[in-house]
């Protein structure tokens, strides 16, 4: 019989295995979807908006303004597949209050509460969308680059239906299903192997171990850990019981007599049956009330006459001598770091920057996720550089660089 852990582990087994396959397969049917829509919808017509059609009214959206961006690519860059990004709104990009954004044919619209924001795709010279939020960032003339915040789950719609509708405007719309069809093309060749399916018999031995499992063992081990300990620690003595005192007291038939020398008379002199108790009758006196050890001998009654008693009732007390407490120091709390300008570069946590430097030879690893690089970025022999669409390239300080991507702009620098 198979051990139900066998089985779970097969299951977990065969799920990591089909997820990049799984992946894979979402993307190709998105590719797929937008290829469809590119070659057959033209939106639709609305009473609204006359002489146009609309492709897309998104609600919940936000306008925004980004006066510190330069450069973004232009209309003619290559087509890359729209995401859905949920990080949040960079900082320094105001945003107004909530609307609703509308992609017709002829332009984007924004009806914000009591305003309304318009882009033309005539008078467009730049589109761009932000790869960490759902920003999308439009340049008309020589105006500061602005636009939307979409909601994430609306983000890709919204960036594929956008660039749909610039491409009619345009008449490049044959253009952007042939760029479509390439991606489809290369993604084929990215097509991972189906996954072998596991069986529960190949499931290693240690794999029935489970978090559970360990909890337990854990919680045994830390029980007999504190029996152990609890055997080497020394018992605790018995608490006196005050009613013992009080027998004691009772029983007494003396106090220990004073030293050699002294002139009072030895306390066993006195007897303890000067006052019997039977004296005194239990009818007006209760015998609780009159302890034996009060009627028979006062500790005031002999006071100390020797030498050495002398001495020790007339030493003066010490006294703690008085230390002001001295004040604590204090310390100031560090101030918080404020945000480096990076000169209009996107935020990166390499200090890469436009403001000035050291020329990048050996960028890291993770650029790409915060800079828009060119296809053959990673094959450049030269430092790193923006080019003027906005992308970046390594072929910096070498004969034509940038030449594909309207000429070189200005060296990224780390500080």
């Amino acid at each position: 019989m198979i051990g139900r852990w066998r089985v779970r582990w097969a299951e977990k087994e065969n799920a990591r295995r089909r997820s990049a396959y799984d992946a894979w397969g979402h993307e190709d049917a998105d590719l797929r979807s937008m290829r469809s829509a590119a070659a057959s919808y033209h939106g639709e017509s609305a009473a609204d908006y006359p002489g146009e059609r609309v492709y897309l009214t998104v609600a919940g959206a936000h306008s925004v303004e980004a006066p510190g961006v330069g450069a973004i690519p232009p209309l003619g860059a290559p087509f890359t597949p729209p995401s859905a990004p949920t990080g949040p709104v960079p900082a320094g990009f105001p945003a107004g209050g909530e609307g609703t954004a509308v992609v017709t044919s002829r332009r984007l619209l924004f009806f914000g509460p009591g305003y309304t924001r318009e882009w033309r795709y005539e008078a467009l010279t730049g589109l761009m969308d932000d790869a960490r939020a759902p920003v999308t960032l439009l340049r008309t003339g020589g105006e500061a680059p602005s636009g939307v915040v979409i909601p994430s789950a609306a983000a890709k719609g919204f960036r594929f239906n956008l660039r749909l509708a610039v491409a009619d405007a345009f008449g490049d719309r044959p253009g952007l299903v042939a760029q479509i069809d390439q991606l489809i093309a290369w993604h084929q060749q990215q097509r991972p192997i189906p996954p072998v399916p596991a069986d529960p018999a190949q499931a290693p031995a240690l794999a029935w171990w489970s978090p559970l499992r360990t909890s337990l063992v854990g919680a045994l081990a830390l029980v007999l850990l504190l029996c152990v300990v609890g055997l080497f620690l020394p018992s605790a003595p018995p608490k006196a019981d005050p009613h013992d005192a009080a027998k004691i007291g009772s029983t007494a038939t003396g106090v220990a007599a004073p030293a050699a020398g002294d002139a009072a008379p030895a306390a066993s002199a006195v007897p303890t049956s000067v006052v019997p108790t039977s004296a005194v009758p239990t009818s007006s006196v209760p015998t609780s009330s009159v302890p034996p050890t009060s009627a028979v001998l006062p500790t005031t009654a002999v006071p100390p006459t020797s030498a050495a008693a002398r001495a020790t009732t007339a030493a003066p007390r010490p006294t703690a001598s008085k230390t002001k407490p001295k004040p604590k120091p204090t310390t100031k709390p560090p101030a918080k770091p404020k945000p480096v300008d990076l000169c209009g570069a996107p935020r990166n946590p390499f200090g890469y920057n436009f403001c000035g430097g050291s020329h990048i030879t050996s960028p890291n690893s993770d650029t790409c996720s915060y800079f828009s690089c060119i296809g053959a970025f990673w094959d450049g022999k030269g430092y790193m550089e923006q080019c003027s669409d906005g992308m970046v390239s390594m072929s910096g300080g070498r004969s034509g660089s940038c030449s594909s991507h309207g000429g070189n702009r200005r060296p990224v620098y780390r500080r």
